[in-house]
């Protein structure tokens, strides 16, 4: 019977740790940020190639490193751009701690121009879309996950 016992208390013990961490990652989810800076690194008629400067709050009670990123830019559903590391291995502070992290943006000039998403911005520009599809890794102490998808759609009318 005290075996008994003792298993469900490791198994309760395993599931509180299980959901503590679960409720976590939804808070980490959450993140607030904001624009501290965009620089244009270069431009040319092909590309134009920008850094973004963001400050991350986290308000979750674990931090994490994030160890890559890449993510497609489609406006409209056409491609114009990718986001990319900056740099590697960026800690993403808890309990309220602000983070600073550079995102490298390339903006494919040609993509605008190839396609119609001029005229198409031009005509309805609150009812554009853009969005970013790609992946991202993450690790906490000696735990490990990479290529994590993520694929969001926002209204341009959300930024004005």
């Amino acid at each position: 019977m005290r075996k008994v016992f003792i298993g469900a208390g490791l198994l309760g013990l395993g599931y509180g740790i299980y959901q503590y961490y679960m409720t976590q990652a939804s808070i980490l989810e959450n993140f607030d940020y904001k624009v501290l800076r965009v620089k244009v690194i270069s431009a040319n008629l092909q590309r134009v190639e920008i850094q973004l400067d963001l400050e991350i709050t986290n308000d979750s009670n674990i931090s994490v490193t994030i160890t890559d990123y890449y993510f497609d830019v489609m406006l409209n559903g056409q491609k114009v751009g990718e986001i990319r590391n900056a740099s590697i291995n960026q800690i993403l502070n808890s309990n309220g701690g602000k983070s600073f992290f550079p995102l490298n943006i390339v903006i494919n000039t040609s993509s605008f121009l190839k396609s119609n998403l001029v005229l198409g911005l031009v005509e309805s520009i609150k009812d554009s879309t853009i969005s970013y599809k790609g992946y991202f890794g993450i690790k906490k102490g000696f735990i490990k996950f990479k290529n994590i998808p993520l694929n969001e759609t926002l209204k341009l009318r959300e930024f004005m």
